[in-house]
């Protein structure tokens, strides 16, 4: 219960200063509206949630999310006996090309089962959801609109409307009020929700997914920099730049301020939004980390640490702005590059990219620009070998620089805005990568293959600095 105070005093504004990003990155997945109603997302943060105020049955409890993917997946969990409706809003996602759906399932195992064999007595049966194993889904995936509002990165709002009682969902365009639900009046009782207790089916809670979820292909181009230190003007550049290409997103290795204090961070995030017509996802950098920004990115960024699937690669970005990583994130790094589902049994990705802002070791091996502990930097490497990762991209040195570390493919590129070394060659930049799929190893570039039922695929990455 501490810990959900304190990350709802977080959400609404107050600051914890020994609040780890730890705890509020864990916190970004789930919105607890009350006891009864529950919002957790995958691919995404929850970067605030209004819950209903005691007493006040005709407001309407609003959650804002972040996508940090190409494919959110949203589920909301009611228990309660009245009809509820939900604001929701997604932020960060291509508009144009975003589809929604939604699925109705009933959550807990003894219901579960007592509803598949009611149905086989019908004539049909209910499969579990592989998820989930405990849920059962009560109707197919079907589509619903989305509305996009707002400047900058646009919003995708809906209301979601819920009668658990009747077991009914459906989805409004837009925030309307609840009235415009049309719930008919109460029918019948409302089962107590303990359905281990009673095995009752009327006790299971109720749950709406949504899956928002933009279509790419194996042949793409994205972004990635990272050290822009504040420097609006170099800002300025690369987001021209990477709108006069197709990319489908980009990804910021950290270092978007150069004080490390929130104005500095939302005035960077505001000049993204408002100007790159992508997707944009980020991480922190030790800059960042310096002041009340690593308290309160969570608001503006999301979570530090996240994956994402787009094609055929899969995307790691890591929090490494303390120059060091932790058994944490650590755990999920290994995980995700594991191959581990990250929401949906699609097929796993064929190759991977790390993300970061610090490397694991040293250009140089004598300038301490690094993590901290080199333990902690041979078992990351290791990691990275083993999975055969096709780059780790990184922007601490101020500086291009590609190296072949032990075998994996570090490049340091810190040309985002932040000054550049006196001894580089190199001025400010940012990277362009194209996915080409299937394709031929042997061509420039990393690449990673794999072998299904006799036949081998190929991903490759072709890396291009763009100068400014």
């Amino acid at each position: 219960m501490t810990r959900l105070l304190l990350i709802a005093a977080l959400f609404i504004g107050c600051t914890a200063q020994d609040a780890t990003r730890i705890i509020l990155n864990q916190g970004s997945t789930a919105a607890p509206l009350s006891d009864e109603i529950n919002v957790t997302v995958r691919g995404a943060s929850i970067i605030s949630f209004d819950p209903r105020t005691d007493g006040d049955e005709a407001q309407v409890p609003l959650v804002k999310i972040r996508a940090q993917s190409l494919d959110v997946r949203l589920d909301v969990q009611i228990s309660t006996c009245a009809p509820e409706a939900i604001h929701l809003t997604v932020t960060h996602m291509n508009t144009a090309s975003t589809r929604g759906t939604m699925r109705t399932f009933l959550n807990g195992s003894d219901a579960s089962t007592e509803a598949t064999r009611i149905a086989g007595a019908g004539g049909f049966t209910l499969e579990n959801d592989p998820h989930n194993p405990s849920w059962t889904p009560l109707a197919g995936e079907a589509p619903f609109e989305l509305e996009a509002t707002g400047d900058g990165p646009s919003q995708l709002n809906w209301t979601l409307c819920v009668d658990r009682l009747r077991r009914v969902s459906k989805i409004l365009l837009g925030h309307t009020p609840r009235d415009t639900c049309d719930f008919p009046m109460p029918a019948g009782a409302c089962a107590e929700s303990n359905p281990e207790a009673t095995n009752d089916l009327r006790a299971a809670a109720l749950v709406v997914r949504h899956r928002l979820k933009t279509d790419i292909s194996n042949n793409y181009a994205f972004a990635v920099w990272g050290n822009n230190a504040s420097n609006s003007e170099v800002q300025r550049e690369i987001i021209d730049a990477v709108n006069d290409h197709d990319v489908r997103f980009a990804v910021i290795s950290g270092d978007l301020t150069n004080d490390g204090s929130s104005a500095s961070l939302k005035a960077a995030v505001n000049q993204l939004d408002s100007g790159l017509t992508a997707p944009w996802f980020a991480t922190l950098g030790d800059r960042d980390v310096t002041g009340s920004a690593g308290r309160e990115y969570i608001g503006m960024l999301g979570s530090s640490n996240f994956a994402f699937d787009a094609g055929p690669v899969r995307f790691a970005v890591i929090d490494s702005a303390d120059r060091a990583i932790g058994d944490d994130a650590r755990r999920q790094l290994r995980s995700w590059l594991g191959g581990a589902s990250l929401g949906w049994e699609d097929p796993p990705a064929s190759a991977s990219v790390l993300i970061t802002h610090v490397p694991p070791f040293d250009a140089y091996g004598t300038r301490d620009l690094a993590l901290k502990d080199r333990s902690e930097a041979a078992s990351i490497s290791a990691t990275l070998k083993r999975r055969d990762v096709a780059y780790t991209l990184t922007s601490q040195l101020g500086r291009y620089l590609v190296q072949s570390d032990g075998g994996v493919r570090v490049v340091h590129s810190g040309g985002g805005g932040g000054i550049m070394e006196s001894t580089s060659e190199v001025p400010h930049h940012w990277l362009l990568v194209t996915v080409e799929s299937p394709c031929d190893p042997e061509t420039t570039g990393a690449s990673s293959c794999t072998t299904v039922d006799g036949v081998t695929t190929c991903v490759c990455l072709h890396l291009e600095r763009k100068d400014l």
